[in-house]
């Protein structure tokens, strides 16, 4: 393990501990650093961060290491559940920053599970394509004046989402089923050679309900699966706002730009208490 992916994990499960338990209601609000460590992501040359926040930028490689790390990979999930949680509580925070930094983590974190395929536990796969899901559906109901990074990173997710694949059944099922077609398949032998006839209607019954069970479970969880899809909202663009509601925001805050970008850095103001976005012109 590299010594970036261990400082990672040592800064998340620090402000794990010290942030998001100990601060359960306010975890989510500027107040706190921890974006880079707690939400790793790409970040290409062209975007301009500080050296030290460069320094937990993952690659694919460094996302498939953290992947396989059962510690990381468990409070990740939980910290953006928790992140999410509040804000769905407590309503948006105009923190737009943070919320872009975690939408491209997701992103990458999903993309990569996805090609990893069977290297990665299929519980994690599917709790991080739900936390996508309840991201986006966020960000489109709630987030009316997203910055440029914000929009690409909801984008890109939704895309992702919509083209993930149906659920298999997982091994543990499958051998399950196997194991309870081969009993019957023995009581039905031992029927026919051992047992009354009026005993074989019994044998054949089980043989006919492992089967029905069988498609039923296959059904039910594709139908799951397309009722996810369902309850997504349609890919609309997050920045295809009403004209009306886009004016009176513009009027009430009129230091935000319609076309506005901004860095990836949270500039930390001189008494240390609250971050702030820096603007790039």
């Amino acid at each position: 393990m590299s010594t970036k992916i261990q400082k990672i994990i040592k800064n998340q499960q620090e402000s794990y501990q010290n942030v998001f338990l100990k601060h359960r209601a306010t975890c989510h609000q500027p107040t706190f650093h921890y974006d880079w460590w707690m939400f790793p992501q790409k970040v290409p040359a062209a975007i301009k961060v500080s050296a030290k926040s460069r320094s937990f930028a993952i690659s694919d490689e460094d996302t498939k290491a953290l992947l396989k790390h059962k510690q990381f990979t468990a409070t990740y999930l939980r910290s953006i559940d928790k992140y999410l949680s509040n804000l769905e509580q407590y309503g948006w925070n105009d923190y737009d920053i943070r919320y872009a930094k975690m939408l491209h983590s997701l992103h990458q974190f999903l993309s990569v599970a996805t090609l990893m395929k069977h290297d990665v536990d299929a519980k994690i796969q599917s709790k991080l394509q739900s936390l996508a899901q309840r991201a986006t559906r966020f960000a489109e109901k709630n987030i009316n004046m997203p910055s440029s990074l914000l929009k690409r990173g909801a984008i890109k997710l939704n895309k992702l989402i919509e083209n993930q694949p149906l659920p298999q059944l997982s091994a543990k099922k499958n051998e399950l089923i196997i194991a309870i077609t081969a009993m019957l398949a023995v009581v039905a032998a031992f029927s026919l050679f051992s047992m009354p006839l009026y005993f074989l209607p019994l044998a054949f019954t089980g043989l006919l309900a492992t089967k029905i069970a069988y498609e039923n479970m296959r059904k039910s969880e594709k139908k799951c699966c397309l009722e996810n899809k369902s309850k997504e909202l349609p890919p609309k663009r997050i920045d295809a706002v009403k004209r009306d509601k886009r004016s009176a925001n513009d009027a009430s805050h009129p230091q935000k730009k319609k076309d506005k970008e901004y860095s990836l850095d949270d500039v930390q103001p001189e008494n240390g208490i609250k971050s702030r976005l820096r603007k790039r012109g």
